[in-house]
């Protein structure tokens, strides 16, 4: 197959790929996800990332889904969207949201103001500005009473009423007193809260305080630790509250493969649980590991990491998306082709001009 038709099958995307770090998510997860891109024809205005074997798009503002060769499977009727999860997709008709199945059938009719995606096989949705819990059935679980809700993870879901948060459990039942400023969901058996001091400390599934509330910020707990800040810097402690790695950092974010990702004097690097640098605090730019390989970038020049936080693909593209499929979009001096996890590369003889 010759190259241009291979790079006809690819969306065509601005090369705006990396996000500065106060735009990246604030909690990173403990694993790498299983994230496969879909390549689908440029027909498309918009794409979101698989799942469940199914991609949303959209084109001339109406969405539907194709599978993961691109062909389309649910036609494009709907105003919005959210990615399949427990076999349904939450969608929007008009001002009304609803569920359609794989083969774009309502398993429940468009009837809520708002509805998040299926977790455990139930989800929150919308009616009269506040949230309930309903089933796959549409069976009411919990009536409509939450302000804001949150998703369901392992096995509980941050909800707050007037102001004050709290979690519910799949029954919808609260545990414990709704009484913190603020909570995160659940990660490792624990989840995070704001206190009345308006400091964050650590819950268990029982909602019982386990490690104080004594940090000004914090993340999700991953295998290896929790990053935390206190006294203006982040460090790591372990599920007992213990200071693993000294808060010497401007920013610190749990990633895949056990490291952490941090900031200081305004350049980014790994680390491992145990603090130790895996590389040197260098990049101006880091992403997110996809297919065991990490984009990072230094001025202007692109390259990627492997699982071991090692150079596997030198510093040298101008732009690059992420791997999919073994391999990675990018250009260089004007052309466009793609590089291998070896970091073979294969580009177009015809060069052309940037985006």
């Amino acid at each position: 197959m010759q190259l241009s038709l291979i790079l006809s099958a690819f969306t065509v995307l601005p090369f705006s790929w990396f996000l500065p770090l106060n735009l990246l998510p604030a909690k990173l997860p403990p694993n790498e996800p299983t994230i496969v891109k879909v390549a689908v024809d440029a027909q498309f205005d918009k794409q979101l990332e698989i799942s469940e074997g199914m991609a949303a798009v959209r084109i001339n503002d109406k969405w539907g889904f194709v599978n993961k060769d691109g062909l389309v499977k649910i036609n494009k009727s709907f105003d919005e969207v959210r990615s399949f999860s427990g076999g349904l997709a939450a969608v929007r008709v008009g001002e009304q949201w609803g569920f359609v199945n794989k083969r774009g059938k309502f398993t429940i009719k468009p009837q809520f103001d708002d509805a998040l995606s299926f977790h455990d096989k139930r989800t929150f949705v919308k009616q009269y500005g506040i949230w309930g819990l309903v089933s796959k059935k549409n069976k009411i679980i919990a009536r409509p009473q939450f302000e804001t809700v949150g998703v369901f993870s392992e096995g509980f879901a941050s909800v707050s009423v007037n102001g004050k948060y709290g979690f519910v459990n799949k029954k919808g039942k609260t545990i414990g007193d709704l009484t913190y400023l603020d909570a995160k969901d659940f990660s490792n058996g624990l989840a995070a809260v704001k206190t009345g001091s308006k400091r964050w400390g650590f819950v268990d599934k029982k909602s019982e305080m386990v490690i104080p509330a004594t940090f000004e910020a914090v993340d999700k707990f991953s295998l290896h630790g929790c990053a935390v800040k206190w006294e203006g810097k982040w460090g790591i402690i372990d599920k007992n509250g213990t200071i693993k790695v000294a808060n010497n950092y401007d920013r610190l974010s749990a990633m895949a493969y056990g490291f952490f990702m941090v900031e200081k004097n305004g350049k980014l690097g790994l680390i491992d649980n145990n603090g130790e640098e895996v590389t040197g605090i260098k990049y101006d730019e880091i992403a997110s590991f996809s297919e065991g390989m990490l984009r990072v970038k230094i001025d202007d020049k692109i390259g990627f990491l492997n699982s071991f936080g090692q150079e596997e693909i030198p510093l040298i593209y101008d732009q690059s998306t992420d791997f999919t499929d073994g391999k990675a979009k990018v250009s260089l001096d004007g052309r466009v082709g793609f590089v291998t996890k070896n970091g073979d590369s294969l580009f177009e003889k015809k060069a052309i001009s940037k985006r």
